[in-house]
């Protein structure tokens, strides 16, 4: 029998903001998608600058391996640098 893991609030962001990536969802749509998780629109927006801007954090992310403010730390700095 395979235990089911609940997913922190940081792993449902993210879990969200790739999809809403892949599906290239209008981003009036995304505060409503997060709250539907019940994910603030604020922790979303956090995830999807992830993803553009330290994309090998995604997946650390979504394992529990990495904060999603601690990746969203990493995201901020680079992002001063782009």
């Amino acid at each position: 029998m395979s235990a089911r893991r609940e997913l922190n609030t940081g792993q449902r962001a993210m879990r969200l903001a790739m999809v809403l990536v892949k599906t290239n969802c209008q981003p009036g749509t995304q505060g409503r998608a997060a709250e539907k998780i019940n994910v603030k629109p604020a922790t979303l927006s956090q995830a999807l600058t992830i993803i553009r801007f330290a994309p090998e954090l995604t997946r650390r992310v979504l394992s529990g391996a990495v904060a999603l403010d601690a990746a969203y730390t990493e995201a901020t700095l680079r992002k001063r640098f782009y």
